[in-house]
């Protein structure tokens, strides 16, 4: 997540209500003040009805939506073709009608491209794949055929290389969750009611989260054109930045650290949640230091695809469990994990008492396809990660208090089995534990303690283990 998307959400949460001046006097200023008051609510309750649910279905599904969504998704796989092979030069881009009808291409494997692009572009072109069908109004589930069609026709005729199946299937898999996700942001960043530089503002926000909307918007005038108040949906976000000391191989170090977390929508809002994604949360770390030297980047992501809203603990309405979908992309001190995986989850609010809240929710996940960096791979299959099914678990529980703050604790876990050499597998995880305490205004200072650790089990090959602990103090901003 770029700096550019995260002004770009902070941009979609609602604007502080200027305060009014109060009168020098009594008396009729009062019930000026109070009539003001009930206008403006009325406004607002006016507009709250004429609103527009842009992430809902706005015209009727017709057959001849597909092969339109389907051709603007082959329109961007052209042009990606035009900047891989004539802008960057890259060697796989060199195709010829040769490469393209050669048989020995059609024996589908595993690739050796960098981790980077296997775990995070292939996800991203898919999810750009995904806006193509979204723009024709189709939803979640109807949108599955563009991407895959999409990323066959891009693996079997725009490379040299032979098709992959780890990028087919990363693709299919991870590219609709991430543009579901993508989509729903850029929903809130527009408002076609804003005009001149707020206007073009938001538009461009739009456009930086969901570049294939924005363009779309431009060709059709719909960047310009005048409509309904959009529909809002209830997002929290909390931003951090601060330092923190790391302890790896008996050595401490200083380094600094920024996380962002969003929270879209409410899963105990309705009693079903029928519509993927109604309800997902994002965390993002961007910290000095990764295990190849350079920055690093951890990126969470989970949702619910469907659901209902249960009683739990004696309290209704309280309890909500579902199937879920998670895409994962990290990079630190100590292990490069990428994956995406489709599993149970739940969650649950219980009320103890006071301004007191308990928080805990979990999921457990089937992966098709993860990978994970590998100190033996290398040598046998030219990458230095593994690739391979696998599956993924997570626990949360937190504590809080209105106007007061919050403790907090988390665990994750992805186990990934190697599917070629060398035959072994792969265990990651994350726990980590902190407090905020509310100064004011959403403001607030907190510290968390944070422990990454990995294993590599291998049958040929010794087993290996590395992990880091990180103290870490900073200063938070909710909104």
């Amino acid at each position: 997540m770029s700096p550019s998307l995260l002004l770009s959400l902070l941009l979609s949460a609602p604007p502080a209500r200027a305060e009014a001046p109060l009168p020098a006097g009594g008396g009729e200023e009062g019930g000026v003040e109070e009539e003001a008051a009930a206008e403006e609510a009325a406004a607002e309750e006016a507009a709250a009805e004429e609103a527009v649910d842009l992430d809902a279905r706005q015209r009727p599904l017709r057959w001849w939506r597909y092969p339109l969504a389907l051709g603007e998704a082959l329109a961007f796989n052209g042009a990606l073709h035009l900047g891989t092979r004539y802008v960057f030069d890259f060697d796989w881009a060199h195709i010829s009608w040769q490469t393209m009808t050669d048989p020995a291409r059609r024996r589908w494997t595993f690739d050796d491209n960098v981790f980077a692009t296997n775990a995070f572009g292939h996800p991203y072109q898919g999810a750009m794949y995904y806006s193509t069908a979204r723009i024709h109004d189709l939803t979640y589930l109807e949108s599955l055929p563009v991407v895959v069609l999409a990323s066959w026709t891009w693996e079997r005729f725009l490379e040299t290389e032979p098709p992959s199946i780890n990028d087919q299937i990363t693709t299919s898999w991870s590219g609709p969750f991430v543009g579901e996700v993508l989509w729903r942001l850029s929903s809130q960043v527009l408002d076609e009611r804003t005009t001149g530089r707020r206007r073009v503002l938001r538009e461009l926000g739009a456009g930086l989260i969901d570049p294939i909307r924005g363009i779309d918007r431009l060709v059709t005038g719909q960047a310009w054109r005048t409509g309904a108040p959009r529909l809002r949906v209830p997002m929290h976000h909390q931003l951090a930045l601060g330092v923190d000391l790391v302890e790896q191989a008996e050595d401490w170090r200083f380094g600094s650290r920024l996380h962002y977390e969003l929270a879209y929508g409410d899963p105990l809002a309705h009693d079903r949640l029928t519509r993927p994604l109604d309800a997902f949360d994002v965390h993002l770390d961007v910290h000095d230091r990764s295990l190849r030297g350079g920055p690093g980047l951890s990126l969470y992501m989970d949702g619910a695809l469907i659901g209902r809203r249960v009683d739990a603990l004696g309290q209704p309405d309280s309890g909500f469990v579902g199937l879920y979908q998670a895409t994962d992309f990290v990079q630190n001190r100590v292990f490069e994990l990428g994956d995406t995986g489709l599993g149970p989850g739940g969650l649950l609010v219980h009320h103890v008492g006071g301004p007191w809240d308990l928080g805990i929710g979990g999921m457990l996940l089937f992966v098709p396809m993860g990978a994970v960096d590998s100190p033996y791979t290398q040598d046998v299959v030219g990458r230095d990660y593994v690739l391979g099914p696998g599956g993924s678990g997570q626990l949360r529980a937190g504590l809080s208090g209105a106007g007061i703050g919050q403790l907090y604790a988390e665990a994750r876990a992805t186990w990934i089995a190697s599917a070629s050499e060398p035959h072994g597998s792969e265990r990651v995880g994350l726990t980590r534990t902190g407090f905020v305490v509310q100064l004011w205004r959403g403001a607030g200072l907190g510290g968390e303690l944070e422990w990454h650790d990995r294993v590599s089990l291998y049958r040929d090959h010794p087993d290996f283990h590395r992990d880091f602990l990180a103290v870490m103090a900073h200063a938070t901003l909710e909104l």
